[in-house]
């Protein structure tokens, strides 16, 4: 499966468009829709750019769900995890209870982890915290 346009629009809604890198709140530097890989300060981005960037880093998110997560899971739970993937990063998912938890089909516990993922350098964040009810509800479908 690829990543389709509703999950392109699910990160665009949290992601907004910046055409000139920016230090988000983890401390990192962003351009586009939240895309970090190789980013340096005074970098730009076109809205095409940023638009291609955010297909690779959602194909590579979908990559790394498919390779971790065995067994069936629905279309809005798999939008859901790329959202989620997307931003927290794969490393993080990878050692994540949630990742366990799927696996162990747990998909009740699994959902109660996209509120542990609120704070960006021990602060909670509103934005995040919305984010992560937006995808556990359609995590839940």
């Amino acid at each position: 499966m690829v990543p389709s346009n509703k999950a392109y629009d699910l990160i665009k809604k949290w992601e907004s468009y910046a055409n000139v890198a920016y230090i988000c709140p983890a401390g990192k530097w962003t351009k586009g829709f939240g895309h970090t890989l190789g980013v340096s300060k005074g970098d730009i981005c076109s809205p095409a750019e940023a638009q291609m960037l955010l297909e690779a880093d959602c194909v590579t998110a979908l990559t790394l769900i498919n390779q971790t997560v065995y067994g069936l899971i629905s279309q809005s739970l798999l939008f859901a995890l790329v959202s989620f993937v997307f931003n927290v990063g794969v490393g993080d998912f990878q050692s994540s209870t949630m990742l366990k938890l799927l696996n162990e089909r747990e998909y009740g516990k699994a959902c109660g982890e996209f509120q542990k993922w609120v704070h960006s350098n021990g602060k909670e964040l509103k934005g995040l915290v919305d984010r992560r009810a937006a995808e556990a509800a359609l995590f839940r479908g």
